[in-house]
C-alpha cells in the first residue's frame, strides 16, 4: 500500500487487527506510543478488557461456553478470547461442499459469521437450529466509530444469540 501511494514509511504504522487482548494491547499501545496519548490508550484497554470480560461471564452464566461453535476465520480470535468452543473454522471463502458436511457433524448451537464478508449461510442450511450471528471487524456500521463500540455491538450480538441457544 505504501509503495502504491507513494507515502513515505516513517507515516505509516502497521498493526495487527484481531480481536484478543494481547493483540488489541500491543496495537492500541503502538498507535499511542507515535502519538503521545498512552495513558489514554491504557484507559481504552481496560475498557475493552471490562467489556470482554464481561461478555465471558454472560456467556458461562448462559452455558453457552460448553457448546460447539462455528466460526468465520476473521472472528476466531474473539471468539477464542471469550472462551467459546470452537468446533469448526470457515471462511474466509465461501465454505465447499465437504467443509459443509464436515461442519455440519460438529452439531454446532452457533454460527459466528463476518458482517463485512459473510459466508455462513449454507451452514444455517446444514444446522438450521443454529443461530447465525454477524460480527463486525472494523467501526463504520451499526453505529460503531471506535474499536471500543465494535467490541461492544459484538458482544451484544453474541449474548442475544447465547441467550436464544440456551432456552
Amino acid at each position: 500500500m505504501r509503495k502504491g501511494l507513494h507515502v513515505d514509511e516513517g507515516k505509516m504504522l502497521q498493526i495487527d487487527t484481531r480481536y484478543d487482548i494481547p493483540t488489541i494491547r500491543k496495537s492500541i499501545m503502538k498507535i499511542a506510543e507515535r502519538l503521545g496519548t498512552t495513558e489514554q490508550a491504557e484507559t481504552n484497554i481496560r475498557q475493552i478488557a471490562t467489556v470482554i470480560n464481561q461478555a465471558k461471564e454472560t456467556l458461562m452464566e448462559d452455558g453457552i461456553l460448553n457448546m460447539p461453535v462455528l466460526v468465520h476465520f476473521f472472528q476466531k480470535p474473539m471468539a477464542k478470547e471469550l472462551g467459546l468452543q470452537v468446533a469448526g473454522v470457515f471462511g474466509p471463502a465461501p465454505p465447499e461442499a465437504r467443509q459443509i458436511a464436515d461442519m455440519a457433524k460438529t452439531h454446532a448451537v452457533l454460527i459466528i459469521d463476518n458482517a463485512h464478508n459473510p459466508v455462513g449461510k449454507p451452514l444455517k442450511e446444514v444446522l438450521p437450529d443454529a443461530q447465525l450471528v454477524s460480527l463486525l471487524n472494523f467501526p463504520g456500521t451499526h453505529q460503531t466509530k471506535t474499536l471500543l463500540d465494535v467490541i461492544r455491538y459484538n458482544v451484544q450480538q453474541l449474548t442475544r444469540a447465547s441467550c436464544i441457544v440456551t432456552k
